[in-house]
């Protein structure tokens, strides 16, 4: 697949994800509850995971292998999850989906910039420099922009 295509991807993955946001946002409104809102965005999720798996003919990995992944991964995971999205879906409603979303997007520019200059998480190294310093700056101006 080529980088354009990939793109390309991204900004439909991010066109799903803002709408999703607003979506699970009005779900947060009408139950008083972010996080019972979180658990009926993921309940659905696991259905459609589940219907994705099985159409496609995901191989199912071995216990063994399973039980390899270490608990702090398993666990971590599902707490910045639910986290995230519960204090989206709490927001969306009282700010709007621009307003939270250009939030969302500049902190996970910034812990992907932090996580990629050490090589967190086993990514490859991609140094912060001043060009990614300046990157950053304009989006602090779009975040300041935006939210007027």
């Amino acid at each position: 697949m080529n980088y354009l295509t990939m793109t390309f991807i991204t900004i439909l993955s991010g066109m799903a994800i803002a709408t999703q946001s607003g979506m699970s946002g009005q779900i947060s409104r009408i139950l008083n509850n972010p996080l019972l809102a979180a658990l009926m965005i993921y309940v659905s999720s696991a259905l459609f995971i589940t219907i994705g798996i099985l159409t496609l003919g995901v191989e199912i990995p071995e216990l063994k292998l399973v039980k390899s992944i270490p608990l702090h991964l398993w666990f971590s995971g599902g707490i910045l999850s639910v986290l995230g999205l519960s204090c989206v879906y709490w927001l969306m409603p009282k700010m709007g989906v621009p307003n939270v979303l250009v939030g969302v997007i500049f902190g996970q520019v910034v812990i992907s910039m932090i996580a990629g200059h050490f090589g967190w998480f086993d990514l490859p190294v991609t140094l912060f420099n001043v060009q990614k310093l300046i990157g950053t700056m304009f989006l602090v101006v779009g975040i300041v922009l935006i939210n007027k």
